[in-house]
């Protein structure tokens, strides 16, 4: 079983290669929270990293679900990230074993960035967007092989420079006063598609009576409504504006 979370694609994208090539069923992490995991040989978990830090969504996720696991079972996650996750594994492996979970191996896997939503980030060119994305399908057949030979104590992800500070101190500080639906609009050029209402991820807006978007007050930060909007008519306070959008078309 492989749970993913996925805002613009890319965690999805990684999680159905996964299941193609194993068998391995696919879950989204939304729709567990009322349910008990099956038990499984194999489950992973694949989701974005924001902040360099775990999205609330997974946060909740391990923190509602009675997760146990048979003590032949064997766990892995799969972080995708633009370029790093500063320690993000170690907060992941923290709270697994909260819920008696052995992190048995843990990758990163660098997909086309995301983030707009500060300044000096933006989207990927679209010649590095590529080789991202093939340098993630080689990474991904390698993983898929240590998977099968159940090698556990497998560390393996790019922390990057700074990586405590970026995780404990810019990671929180993120959290606490980035992380809000306050800052999103629209622009007046909104054509009521409700496209951002229907690919929200957590169920986070509701269009007015003209289809345009409302935030409530469970935004995870995955700027899916951002990116998905056919007019490029969203906005998150000035940082997106000249900023490009992202989708990741590959499946």
């Amino acid at each position: 079983m492989i749970y993913y979370f996925s805002g613009t694609g890319n965690s999805l994208h990684i999680a159905q290669i996964l299941s193609r090539q194993t068998g391995w069923s696919l879950r989204p992490m939304i729709l567990c929270d009322e349910e008990t995991p099956e038990e499984s040989e194999v489950t992973g978990m694949v989701f974005p990293v924001y902040g360099w830090r775990l999205p609330r969504i997974v946060e909740q996720f391990l923190q509602n679900l009675p997760l146990t696991k048979k003590r032949s079972a064997y766990f892995f996650a799969i972080l995708t990230c633009g370029d790093d996750i500063g320690r993000t594994h170690e907060l992941l492996r923290r709270k697994l074993k909260e819920k008696d979970i052995k992190l048995d191996a843990v990758w990163s896997v660098t997909m086309p960035n995301t983030y707009v939503a500060l300044p000096g980030f933006d989207i990927d060119p679209k010649e590095l967007q590529e080789n991202k994305l093939k340098a993630a399908q080689q990474r991904l057949d390698d993983i898929i092989s240590v998977i099968n030979r159940r090698d556990s104590s497998i560390t393996d992800v790019h922390t990057g420079t700074l990586a405590y500070v970026k995780t404990y101190i810019l990671g929180h500080l993120f959290n606490r006063f980035l992380t809000k639906h306050k800052y999103f609009r629209h622009e007046s050029t909104c054509i009521g598609c409700r496209k951002c209402e229907r690919i929200c991820p957590v169920g986070n807006i509701r269009c007015d009576g003209k289809g345009r978007p409302v935030w409530l007050h469970d935004c995870t930060m995955c700027l899916s409504c951002y990116h998905h909007c056919p007019i490029h008519s969203i906005a998150y306070g000035p940082f997106t504006q000249g900023k490009g959008q992202y989708i990741c078309k590959k499946s």
